[in-house]
């Protein structure tokens, strides 16, 4: 009974994370595009390097060496199978579970509980609105937070081994940081040599008179040794790459000395440390109340700290630290700590005072009632029965009872907490369903009339134009060509250029006669709205249905030019 109870619970995580994964509008950023466009013309170009690209940074540069090759390798193996989002997403997500099994099985190791697994600490990591977004798109988080924190479980739970065989276990560990690095970036060997430093000088004591752990030397030299096998790894890039030069122009110098220390400075060092608790999403509270759980039990001289949880807080700490440095910083740098997060929340659970739970399954009801009134407003822009679904409603009502009774029952709370973050991921992902159906896309019809012709599309954010990749498929695929939405550029304008364009228009305006106007109109499509202008969200337009639909919804228009 209890195998079938684990089987169900890694079933519905897995489900949760795979619900509409081939979404235009799964939550990431606008980066996953920028991705799928040196991908998608790299596989063309027969080669797995160099990496193609069409785009130039705003200083004229080539944008091609954004990431390291592996990356982009996994999306062209992926789309051997097919090319689309759900397909070319898979791999990401499948690596974030294993992640996620990573930290449930290190939980419960380290916790000693009857079973070798902890489905808390797993669930806690999924809850994470971080790792729902950078998770399951086209990105390089997954990838490093599975291999830089399997680095972090090897070394805490082979600690009886490292004073025997510390090379040996150093050269191991430089092995597995290195598809991290070739996936992201070499700088991730810092915080992770950093780390691997003061954990064995701090907590590896070989006598209680000696205050620290290792001496110096012999903690410094297997870190050091983990940090070279896994930069040599990297380097394996610049000697594969045919233009090595360019690799270390645009990579190397551009994208991490000189965007990362010369470029405009980002979050300030307060709001940096604080990501922490934004990267938790809606258990932010859980993480609060973790760190003050931990600072009480620093203080009480009887509470006794583990090594092992020692080099948890290190993780976390060297994370921390190393990105500070930049004068670019983001909560996106330190996504690898957060199953660290997620591990010590599993530990602390049973000290973190109710207080915080109870405040987090208040949050999570509030936002699942948004969600709701979400959705009840953007079904007024759909016809009857080609909106959201009764089951969308039933799932909020679920939800909002599933909080409701961890707030009335302390023996439930713990877990339901953690499974209600999940599901109201969930439900926020399905919100795109009704937009991904037909009415949200452009016809089999629209397909054949712009086959292989060139296309004026918008973006208002680096490498959009990419989506028309999957909006259109057809063969041979449309040459979508980006024009700034902010421009405001006349459609007549945009047909000059190109003998079809698609054009924005806001829900509230009327579709314009097509005898009216200069060119032929092909087809429109409905389309959630990526950005909204801060005058525009009032308390007024989100607390009307009408006004919050035009709020988020906007029409595309697809044009051509009249024959």
């Amino acid at each position: 009974m209890k195998a079938l109870w684990a089987v169900g619970a890694a079933l519905l995580l897995a489900a949760a994370y795979l619900l509409n994964l081939g979404s235009f509008y799964a939550p990431t950023n606008g980066d996953e595009m920028v991705y799928l466009h040196i991908a998608r013309l790299t596989n063309e170009s027969g080669h797995w390097l160099p990496l193609v690209s069409d785009l130039q940074t705003p200083a004229g540069a080539e944008m091609r060496n954004t990431k390291p090759p592996l990356l982009f390798w996994q999306v062209m193996a992926a789309g051997r199978w097919s090319w689309d989002l759900f397909t070319l997403r898979l791999p990401y997500v499948l690596e974030t579970l294993l992640t996620a099994g990573l930290v449930g099985w290190l939980a419960g190791y380290l916790m000693r509980v009857r079973s070798a697994f902890n489905w808390l600490a797993a669930a806690l990591y999924l809850g994470f609105f971080v790792t729902y977004r950078y998770g399951r798109p086209v990105l390089s988080s997954s990838i490093e937070s599975l291999f830089l924190f399997g680095a972090c479980a090897l070394v805490i739970a082979r600690q009886s081994s490292w004073k025997a065989y510390p090379i040996r276990l150093a050269a191991v560990l430089g092995l597995l940081i290195t598809p991290a690095l070739l996936s992201k970036s070499f700088v991730l060997a810092a915080p992770v040599g950093l780390w691997l430093f003061l954990s064995l000088w701090i907590t590896q004591k070989e006598d209680d008179s000696f205050p620290f752990g290792l001496s110096l030397p012999a903690a410094l030299l297997p870190a050091a040794v983990a940090v070279v096998i896994g930069l040599a790894g990297f380097a394996l890039w610049l000697a594969v790459d045919p233009d090595p030069a360019a690799v270390w122009r645009e990579f190397i110098v551009g994208e991490n000395f000189s965007s990362k220390f010369e470029g405009a400075r980002s979050d300030s060092i307060l709001i940096f440390w604080l990501s922490l608790l934004v990267n938790a999403g809606l258990l932010f509270p859980l993480v609060m109340g973790l760190l003050i759980a931990a600072l009480q039990a620093m203080r009480d001289k009887a509470s006794q700290i583990s090594a092992s949880e020692k080099m948890l807080w290190l993780w976390l700490l060297c994370w921390m630290l190393v990105f500070t440095l930049p004068s670019q910083r983001s909560g996106r740098y330190i996504i690898p700590a957060m199953p660290a997060v997620a591990v010590l929340l599993a530990m602390y659970a049973g000290r973190i005072h109710r207080v915080w739970w109870v405040v987090t399954l208040w949050l999570i009801a509030f936002a699942t009632a948004a969600l709701g009134w979400a959705a009840h407003s953007l079904d007024s822009v759909f016809p009857v029965g080609l909106g959201y679904s009764p089951l969308y409603f039933v799932a909020v009502g679920v939800l909002l009872l599933s909080c409701g009774i961890g707030l009335l029952s302390a023996r439930f709370r713990v877990m339901l907490t953690a499974a209600s973050a999940v599901a109201w991921l969930a439900l926020l992902g399905a919100l795109a369903v009704p937009f991904d159906r037909d009415l949200g896309r452009f016809d089999a019809r629209v397909t054949h009339v712009v086959a292989g012709q060139k296309m004026m599309v918008p973006q208002n954010f680096n490498a959009q134009f990419e989506r028309f990749q999957f909006a259109l498929p057809t063969v041979p695929c449309v040459q979508p060509v980006p024009y700034a939405v902010s421009e405001g550029i006349a459609a007549t304008s945009l047909l000059q250029q190109a003998p079809f364009a698609v054009i924005i228009r806001p829900l509230g305006i009327p579709k314009p006669a097509e005898n009216a106007r200069s060119y032929s109109i092909i087809a429109t499509r409905l389309v959630l709205r990526g950005r909204q202008s801060p005058g525009e969200v009032t308390w007024g337009s989100i607390t009307d249905a009408k006004a919050l639909a035009h709020l988020l919804v906007e029409r595309e228009v697809l044009i051509g030019t009249k024959n």
